[in-house]
C-alpha cells in the first residue's frame, strides 16, 4: 500500500530533463527545460530556529510530497499549480523515498522559493 492518491490535492510541474536547441555561433546550445506535471501534496513541515545576526529566528520550511516513481534530483526546478503555492520552487533537500512495508510509498522533497 503506497500513499494514497487522494491526499495528493495539489499538482505541480516537476523538471525532468533538458532538451538542447541549435548552437549559437560559439558553437553552444541553448538549453530548454522538460517538465511533467504530476499530482502532489505541499506540506509546511515542523518549525526549525535558525540562528541570525538579530538571534535566534523561526523559520518554516516547505516540502513537498510526490508519488512513488516521480523522477526528481536536488537542484531541480518545481512550478507549483494553484495558489498559495503557484511559486518556483529549487528542491533543496532530499528526495528522501520513504518506505512503508519494505517499498517506497512516497517521494519527500525540501523546497526553497526561488525570486
Amino acid at each position: 500500500m503506497g500513499f494514497p492518491s487522494a491526499w495528493l490535492i495539489h499538482s505541480c510541474q516537476v523538471e525532468t530533463s533538458e532538451t538542447y536547441g541549435a548552437e549559437d555561433i560559439y558553437n553552444v546550445a541553448t538549453p530548454t527545460k522538460v517538465y511533467t506535471t504530476v499530482s502532489c501534496r505541499f506540506v509546511v513541515p515542523k518549525l526549525t530556529m535558525i540562528q541570525t545576526k538579530a538571534g535566534q529566528m523561526p523559520e518554516r520550511g516547505l516540502s513537498v510530497i510526490l508519488p512513488a516513481g516521480t523522477t526528481v534530483t536536488e537542484g531541480k526546478t518545481i512550478i507549483g499549480a494553484a495558489s498559495p503555492y503557484n511559486k518556483t520552487y529549487t528542491i533543496k533537500g532530499g528526495p528522501r523515498e520513504i518506505l512503508l512495508n519494505e517499498t517506497v510509498s512516497h517521494i519527500v522533497c525540501d523546497l526553497e522559493r526561488v525570486g
